[in-house]
C-alpha cells in the first residue's frame, strides 16, 4: 500500500470515527411491516444508495459515498451502521453481520454512478 494510500484510509477511518459504532431505532414508517421485498426496493431511490440485499429479515443498504460502508434494517426495527473501518476497529455486531454469505441482490446503482 503506497503511503498516500495510507492517508486517504486513516483520514478515512478518522472522520468516520465519530459516527461509528451505535445502533439506532429506524423509524416504523420507513423499516415497519410489509414485504421486505418492497421495503427493500424502496431503498433502492435514496439519495446515495449504491446496492440494496436481502438475507433473513434483514436489508443490506450500501452506501455510494467513501467511506459509507452499509446500513443493516432488522424486522424489529432496530438498525445498524457499519461504516468503513478496520477489522480492529469494527465492533462484533458489524463482523458478525458482515460475515452472513448469501445476500439476495435487489439493486446495484452502479450503473447510474458512470
Amino acid at each position: 500500500m503506497s503511503a498516500s494510500s495510507r492517508v486517504i484510509t486513516v483520514a478515512v477511518f478518522v472522520a468516520l470515527l465519530a459516527a461509528a459504532f451505535y445502533v439506532v431505532r429506524a423509524p416504523e414508517k420507513e423499516n415497519g411491516g410489509g414485504d421486505i421485498t418492497a421495503r427493500a426496493e424502496a431503498y433502492c431511490v435514496k439519495q446515495d444508495v449504491a446496492a440494496v440485499f436481502i438475507a433473513g429479515d434483514t436489508i443490506k443498504v450500501v452506501g455510494s459515498l467513501p467511506g459509507a460502508g452499509a446500513t443493516y434494517y432488522r424486522a424489529d426495527g432496530s438498525e445498524l451502521q457499519c461504516p468503513v473501518v478496520t477489522p480492529e476497529a469494527m465492533t462484533n455486531e458489524c463482523k458478525n453481520i458482515q460475515a452472513v454469505e448469501y445476500w439476495t441482490e435487489i439493486c446495484d446503482n452502479a450503473a447510474e454512478r458512470l
